[in-house]
């Protein structure tokens, strides 16, 4: 009985992390809405001209109704959504700051969050394979159709004339904030009780916030790569960097052979057999 009730108090501690971040998500969006709205002539007039056919139609309430607006709407909170995603960055990073001096936890203990400069560089070269792993995997195994459903959905995110910001918000402050919910926040609530279920637990929970069938499938690989990264080094230092690599190297590859993905592939391998170079390096030193 003791037990379940430990259980039960672990699953709500690791539930209300979850809440917590889609809800930062939520409010970082409603506040930018609200901005926009107040601010933004044009973005008004944007506005009107999606919704208004929707609420002329004289058909009254349906559930197709309910979907095309909330499609509307998540279309044009893609025109803001790096500024989203640094609003969420700066809440959930602030809130944890003052968690991790108020909670001993051992995910970020000083004793475990210390890399040597080779261990460092073996960690974003982790990250760069880790992109190309992913990348052969969608074009060389996903249908075509499906490939062209996911291309269009992340094009606006990997390839932007902003690309700079997609790198610092979705590149830098989202993988932060991603470890810090899944491997800290949900995965330690579990981590001294059953390190597997903690491991896939969060694994699923990290896949479900991604979207698509693709994204949800490599992503579910790659929330028990960190996780068990996580659970081996007893800190979530090393996952961040993976983490901030993959997705880093992502955009900028993406954005630099934007037209050749075969050429940034080569270019990647090219990253990879220098810094394995400079790795060896520091290990000989």
């Amino acid at each position: 009985m003791n037990g379940f009730k430990e259980f039960s108090k672990l699953s709500l501690k690791s539930g209300l992390w979850f809440c917590f971040y889609l809800l930062a998500q939520t409010f970082s969006g409603i506040l930018l809405f609200i901005v926009k709205i107040s601010t933004d002539k044009s973005f008004v007039r944007r506005f009107m001209e999606l919704f208004a056919p929707i609420y002329r139609d004289s058909s009254g309430y349906s559930i197709e109704k309910n979907y095309e607006v909330l499609n509307l709407f998540n279309h044009l909170m893609d025109n803001f959504v790096n500024e989203t995603l640094l609003i969420t960055g700066i809440i959930i990073i602030c809130f944890a700051l003052v968690r991790f001096k108020s909670n001993n936890n051992e995910l970020v203990n000083d004793k475990n969050s210390s890399l040597t400069k080779r261990e460092t560089l073996l960690l974003l070269i982790g990250g760069v394979c880790f992109n190309i792993i992913i990348s052969a995997f969608i074009y060389f195994l996903v249908p075509s159709g499906v490939i062209s459903d996911y291309s269009s959905s992340i094009e606006g995110i990997t390839t932007s004339e902003m690309w700079l910001i997609n790198l610092i918000s979705m590149g830098i402050v989202t993988p932060v904030v991603e470890e810090i919910v899944f491997r800290y926040g949900i995965m330690g609530c579990f981590i001294g009780v059953n390190p597997a279920l903690a491991i896939s637990y969060q694994a699923i929970l990290f896949a479900t916030v991604h979207g698509s069938p693709i994204q949800m499938v490599y992503t579910f690989v790659l929330g028990i790569t960190f996780g068990y990264l996580t659970y081996k080094t007893r800190s979530i230092l090393p996952s961040i960097l993976l983490h901030i690599s993959l997705n880093s190297s992502t955009i900028i590859v993406s954005n630099m052979f934007s037209n050749n993905e075969f050429v940034g592939l080569f270019y990647s391998i090219f990253v990879i057999i220098i810094s394995f170079y400079i790795a060896n390096h520091f290990k000989k030193n």
